[in-house]
């Protein structure tokens, strides 16, 4: 505990002027990789992540979209805002 408080000491109460930086003394690049990006096994690993990836991105999109067209109507009808126009809304009553 005596180890967290110093470090929060020297942190948060410890004028910036006469806080220590600390940087690491070697480069991420410099790290030996036994991962060979030819075989057999990286390539069905990376192509599946591409998989992944892709039905992450749809999803997101569809996500984005509110529901599509028919939903954006619906929720017109009733007088109400899409969610992006409730958010737009109130962010610029805050900013105000």
């Amino acid at each position: 505990m005596h180890a967290i408080a110093a470090t929060f000491r020297r942190l948060f109460l410890i004028p910036l002027t006469q806080r220590t930086v600390y940087c690491r003394g070697y480069h991420a690049s410099v790290l030996p990789s036994l991962i060979s990006k030819a075989s057999p096994e990286y390539q069905a690993k990376a192509e599946s992540m591409n998989e992944l990836v892709r039905d992450l991105e749809q999803k997101m999109a569809a996500a984005r979209r509110g529901g599509g067209p028919k939903a954006a109507e619906r929720m017109k009808s009733k007088g109400k805002r899409l969610p992006r126009e409730r958010f737009v809304f109130f962010a610029t009553l805050t900013m105000c």
